[in-house]
């Protein structure tokens, strides 16, 4: 495992994150990651040493982590540039509204890591290296 690989190409979900602060990122956030997606896919099937579906799991991991803890972290500012969250946010009542997108960012940063894991296999078999 290439964990400064790993730690390099999850830094897009600390962008993110901070777009999504800003309100850069409204109706545009899949079109983003989709770039981040492909890109990441070249680079772990040409650069990493092998575990390729391991790195894009590691990475999807961190892409959700790091987003969700930008906006846990920037959380009025974050509500501020996208108000029409507000109402979701506001059915959370098990845990405080503020830890929620580090919570649901966790989780979907590991469903988009084994989706990211798989594309990243298929990308490396695709090149043929």
């Amino acid at each position: 495992m290439s964990w400064s690989l790993i730690l390099l190409l999850s830094l897009p979900g600390l962008l993110m994150g901070l777009m999504s602060v800003w309100g850069i990122t409204r109706k545009r956030e899949p079109y983003f990651w989709f770039v981040f997606t492909c890109i990441v896919a070249i680079l772990v099937a040409l650069q990493a040493p092998g575990s390729f579906f391991m790195h894009g799991l590691y990475i999807g991991i961190g892409w959700g982590t790091a987003n969700g803890l930008i906006q846990s972290l920037f959380f009025r500012k974050y509500l501020g540039a996208n108000p029409t969250l507000r109402s979701g946010f506001e059915k959370v009542r098990f845990m405080s509204m503020r830890f929620y997108p580090l919570l649901t960012g966790s989780v979907i940063g590991l469903v988009t890591g084994l989706i990211l894991g798989s594309i990243c296999m298929l990308t490396h078999r695709v090149l043929g290296r």
